[in-house]
């Protein structure tokens, strides 16, 4: 154990110094802003939430929003189904992609009022995740 902390302390230190000297470039995430449907969410964690978005430029991609459910989060109720929302979006290695913020576009409460809509636009969803 203590020779893993004496490692880790040359390594902290040798890497201290390689900063320092402007060796090593730190990169800035990169941001998109996209304007997408959200298809459908899915509880991840106690506070997180992944969302399948259909964006025009990209098409279907899931998303990561984490602490999306906690009350004081800025994208509470933002991420529902069947609304349209813009989203930030860091895009990483995998197909999961990390949500910064959302705004709300427009939330279709002309769907949500109606038992016909909302099965209209559920089979519209089923034929989205099929298609793509």
């Amino acid at each position: 154990m203590l020779t893993q902390i004496t490692r880790w302390r040359h390594y902290w230190a040798s890497e201290c110094h390689r900063r320092a000297e402007g060796h090593v470039a730190l990169v800035t995430p990169v941001y998109e802003t996209v304007e997408a449907i959200v298809l459908r969410t899915m509880r991840y964690s106690e506070s997180d939430i992944i969302a399948h978005l259909f964006c025009r430029e990209s098409g279907r991609c899931s998303a990561l929003a984490r602490g999306a459910r906690k009350s004081k989060a800025g994208t509470v109720g933002r991420l529902e189904a069947l609304t349209h929302v813009r989203v930030d979006l860091r895009r990483g290695r995998g197909d999961l992609a990390m949500v910064r913020s959302a705004s709300l576009v427009e939330r279709n409460d002309v769907i949500r009022s109606s038992y016909a809509f909302q099965g209209v636009a559920s089979r519209a969803i089923d034929l989205v995740n099929r298609m793509t």
